[in-house]
């Protein structure tokens, strides 16, 4: 073999090294950007600018899978609030022992 085929060759598997990484990280992008498409579709429970008068309770619940944000919240006095992420089961059980 010539040494000019073998320069030939190296630069031939060079490029091909440098293809696949090119290619490697396109589908690590689209994995990223299909989480990230993804995350936009999550639901997000939002609870915002809402009062309570004194002698309250509340009780708000959120499933597991779903994102909670409570923003300017104001309780009055001697109010209770619980604002909470559990599980369809353990949401059951919970309003079986409030009566």
């Amino acid at each position: 073999m010539a040494p000019r085929d073998c320069i030939v060759g190296k630069r031939l598997s060079v490029k091909s090294s440098i293809q696949e990484e090119i290619l490697s990280m396109k589908q690590c992008l689209k994995i990223c950007n299909d989480a990230k498409r993804q995350m936009a579709l999550d639901r997000v429970n939002v609870f915002q600018d809402f009062t309570m008068a004194d002698n309250s309770d509340q009780i708000i619940v959120s499933t597991l899978s779903d994102l909670m944000v409570a923003k300017h919240v104001t309780l009055g006095a001697r109010s209770k609030q619980w604002l909470r992420q559990m599980s369809d089961a353990s949401l059951l059980q919970f309003s079986k022992s409030l009566g």
